[in-house]
């Protein structure tokens, strides 16, 4: 058995975020485990929404077996399970609410090979979520294409008539995508695309945003090189306030799965799948905030190329108490 590095923060938060207490448990594996427990959180029943999400990325390596449970316990010597147990050779989240005095993450099984790795977070809240594990398709007019620093727009796609530049169209039978052809030259393809999910208006009611899955894909010139995604927070003003909106940067690290997203070609309307997941999540608390993301795809030949967008999805859980 290899040896198995274990990067462990366990963070008990006294203030509030969003009205909502927190305990927080962040784990990474690089190398196979047997079944191990992982820290015990005293919650003394305040708790009542509890929310895992895992990350596998196999790299180079492979996670061939891998199974993560919730457990609780009233004196932290006999546990009983929390739902059931979930399979985590690839990326997913869990959740499930009740009020327990003890609350621990516990890994029944970890195969990893190579440079595999799998991460899990454990968020408890003390306030109730409506929506524990939702999940919100982003409209394909909520993204934008451009190439502001390198290449051209040709020609518009397909039926487009005398159209320059990116647009919605039919890649196939009932499925439309957002697609943009460059002229033969290098080019650097900016996608843009507001990640917000569904929220509420009362105040101190927030969205709490874990990850998202991105599919694209390319035809014609197979990409150079995905430079790494930029996550933003951007806050306007309110009602009858100064013009503005001020861009930053979410504390915390974006874990891709795969590690390397894919760079080769694919036909018109057939999309390789990539997951983005947040190791802090995020939280929109403001009336006035909204969540986005930023890829630019790259390619160095002398060649046109065509990009298509054929969806985002975004997993989120919403406070209602």
């Amino acid at each position: 058995m290899k040896k198995l590095l274990v990067l462990l923060a366990l963070l008990l938060a006294f203030g509030s975020v969003a009205n909502a207490q927190q305990f927080i448990q962040s784990q990474t594996l690089t190398s196979t485990a047997a079944a191990t427990n992982y820290g015990a959180m005293q919650q003394n029943s305040n708790v009542v929404t509890h929310v895992l999400t895992w990350t596998a990325a196999a790299g180079t390596g492979a996670i061939s077996s891998c199974t993560l449970q919730l457990q609780s316990s009233s004196d932290s010597i006999s546990w009983s399970s929390l739902g059931l147990a979930q399979t985590c050779t690839t990326t997913g989240s869990y959740a499930t609410t009740g009020a327990f005095t003890y609350v621990r993450v516990t890994t029944t099984a970890a195969t990893l090979t190579g440079n595999a790795t799998l991460s899990f977070t454990y968020l408890g809240y003390t306030n109730q979520q409506s929506i524990a594990d939702g999940i919100f398709n982003v409209p394909l007019g909520s993204c934008g294409l451009s190439v502001p620093t390198t290449g051209v727009w040709a020609a518009g796609p397909a039926s487009a008539g005398t159209y320059v530049g990116p647009l919605v169209v039919r890649a196939a039978a009932g499925e439309p995508v957002l697609q943009g052809t460059t002229t033969a030259a290098p080019s650097a393809i900016v996608l843009d695309c507001d990640l917000t999910p569904p929220s509420r208006t009362t105040a101190g009611k927030s969205t709490i945003v874990t990850g998202y899955q991105l599919w694209y894909g390319v035809a014609t010139t197979a990409l150079t090189s995905i430079t790494a995604p930029v996550v933003s927070v951007v806050t306007f003003p309110l009602t009858g306030g100064t013009a503005a909106g001020v861009v930053t940067t979410p504390a915390g690290t974006i874990t891709l799965n795969p590690v390397a997203p894919i760079l080769t070609t694919s036909v018109s309307g057939a999309c390789q799948s990539q997951n983005a997941s947040f190791a802090t999540p995020v939280i929109l608390s403001a009336l006035n905030q909204k969540l986005t993301t930023t890829w630019v795809f790259n390619q160095s030949a002398s060649a046109a190329e065509i990009f298509q967008l054929c969806g985002v999805q975004v997993f989120y859980a919403s406070v209602t108490q």
